[in-house]
């Protein structure tokens, strides 16, 4: 794929979605609404991607899931909450 932009946050509203895998694209931001899937996501993959900026703190929510950051380390600006 070549998905650019942020990761959209209606995403966060697919109340059966058990993993998200968006690795290897070129997306910047993980927006707050995703916070919604944290008791149902397992994995959540956003590998090898051009994030930036800080990781929403939603992300902290994300007890049983999965998460990988891999691929992103010199562009995010805070640590994984």
């Amino acid at each position: 794929n070549n998905l650019t932009g942020i990761i959209p946050p209606d995403i966060g509203n697919l109340p059966q979605l058990k993993n998200l895998n968006v690795s290897n694209n070129k997306l910047s931001r993980i927006p707050t609404k995703l916070g919604k899937l944290a008791d149902i996501c397992e994995e959540f993959d956003v590998s090898n991607n051009a994030l930036s900026g800080r990781i929403p703190s939603e992300l902290g929510k994300f007890e049983k899931t999965l998460i990988r950051l891999s691929g992103n380390e010199e562009t995010i600006a805070a640590p994984v909450p």
